[in-house]
């Protein structure tokens, strides 16, 4: 009687409740597509920002300070993305950073589980203030995320229907963090293990020109393998040639023979090489770091294929 009942059970309770573990993971996973000028680009992950936000003004008006909200203005778009499929993206990347400062308009596009369309966050006006390169790790077995911010003219967030573009879904090609390859002229880089994230930030204020800042780049590297830094470093600081390199950063395929995508660096200089202490009884090998600021930036993916 009681195996009966274990049967009954299994077969009553079980279905209900795997039933309602998949319309929980439906009701929880949310997917989130690019568009541009109402073309789709891809999906991105990490979606935040885009909505108004008031400006609350204080004074003091008596016992209690007076609050007001007067005004308000968008929050930025930010986003990560992962996928290497639309020249769209990357030509906006391209004319922003050669100072154009172009505008776009766009869509967030917000799927459900099964890829069904509920809401988009339309933007217009956009320009593209931030852009960050992902870290790179040879030991790392992730993607490589890179990171994007939007500020809009205005937004607005609306209801749709729908099914998530499939040129967004299919047209997937991911670069990994430990897959890449870096050049720098005169400088031993065979060996090199992480080279750090990579920001481009926007300063100027609206209605100027736009002036960029890219953030400095860090190599880390075995201890053996700096005789051509600590050369680079004793003849341009310390004897102050003060010459700078131009390099490259190439995010290459699963089979390190085709280049997916390349950063190029202009105008790097070394400042600084440092060697974290280490045990002299320990067999392992130590570690520098080198460290570059860097003046010019450009981003190129290889749309092919």
């Amino acid at each position: 009687m009681k195996r009966i009942f274990l049967l009954l059970f299994a077969c009553l309770v079980l279905p209900l409740a795997g039933a309602q573990a998949r319309q929980k993971k439906a009701l929880s996973t949310v997917n989130y597509y690019l568009e541009l000028d109402g073309a789709p680009v891809g999906a991105i992950q990490k979606f935040e920002g885009g909505g108004p936000v008031g400006t609350v003004v204080v004074r003091n008006n008596g016992p209690l300070l007076d609050k007001q909200v007067k005004g308000f203005q968008y929050e930025p778009i930010a986003f990560d993305f992962t996928a290497v499929q639309a020249p769209a993206l990357y030509q906006w990347l391209a004319s922003t950073l050669k100072g154009d400062k172009p505008r776009r308009n766009g869509a967030i596009i917000i799927a459900d589980f099964n890829f069904n369309v509920v809401r988009r966050l339309e933007f217009q006006g956009a320009t593209l203030t931030e852009l960050t390169l992902p870290a790179l790790d040879a030991a790392s077995k992730g993607a490589a995320r890179f990171h994007a911010v939007l500020t809009p003219e205005r937004t607005q967030l609306v209801a749709a229907k729908g099914t998530a573009p499939k040129e967004a879904i299919s047209k997937v090609r991911l670069l990994t963090s430990s897959n890449f390859r870096i050049t720098l002229p005169g400088l031993d880089t065979k060996r090199v293990i992480q080279v750090s994230a990579l920001t481009i930030r926007q300063h100027s204020a609206r209605g100027e020109r736009p002036s960029y800042e890219v953030s400095d780049v860090e190599l880390t590297l075995p201890s053996p393998d700096t005789e051509s830094y600590e050369k680079w470093l004793q003849e341009n600081v310390v004897e102050g040639k003060g010459q700078e390199i131009d390099g490259k950063i190439e995010f290459l395929d699963t089979g390190l023979t085709s280049t997916l995508a390349t950063i190029t660096l202009s105008r790097l200089g070394l400042y600084q090489i440092s060697t974290p202490p280490t045990d002299a009884n320990t067999d392992t090998i130590s570690r520098s770091t080198a460290k570059f600021y860097v003046e010019g930036f450009e981003i190129q993916f290889n749309t092919k294929g």
